[in-house]
């Protein structure tokens, strides 16, 4: 299993402690904070190589235990509002740089790598008539470590053709 919490406090940690901005997690009931900030959300947790594990398998007390690792692969779309366009561009930019530097190796330090990110584009939204909300962003795609463990019970004696096999 994929550790979501820590990946999820540490890219809002990271990016709240780089930018000085507020981080907050996207979409959530709560009212807007005021601008600028910084939003992160997770369109996807486990892509396609989450499909194929790699197992080892352990002889144990009364079974075998399997474990399963996996290296799924999660998107992350990083949101930074502001006030005026050139304020949610800084914003961008400043998150941007944190994920290629100081941010790729504390994310590393975790197990969490960066495979790739995507270029910063235009995410403003139209309010009412004339109103826009500035908003720029990028995608990043990370790849994490997953990890399922279990065991599966040695069977002593079969049922077959209605007679008992030890």
């Amino acid at each position: 299993m994929i550790d979501y919490k820590t990946i999820r406090n540490t890219l809002i940690g990271g990016l709240n402690n780089y930018t000085g901005q507020l981080a907050i997690l996207a979409e959530q009931s709560k009212k807007k904070p005021p601008y600028p900030y910084i939003s992160i959300k997770f369109p996807t947790l486990l892509g396609s190589d989450s499909m194929n594990p790699i197992e080892h398998t352990s002889n144990v007390e009364g079974g075998v235990e399997i474990r399963e690792v996996t290296n799924p692969e999660i998107m992350v779309s990083v949101t930074c509002y502001g006030e005026e366009d050139e304020d949610s561009v800084d914003l961008a930019l400043n998150a941007y740089s944190w994920l290629k530097t100081a941010g790729y190796f504390e994310l590393e330090e975790k197990g969490i790598v960066v495979v790739s990110m995507e270029p910063i584009q235009n995410r403003d939204t139209i309010l009412g008539d004339v109103t826009y909300e500035r908003k720029q962003g990028f995608d990043v795609r990370l790849r994490v470590l997953g990890e399922v463990t279990y065991t599966v019970e040695d069977i002593d004696n079969v049922e077959l053709n209605n007679e008992w096999i030890k």
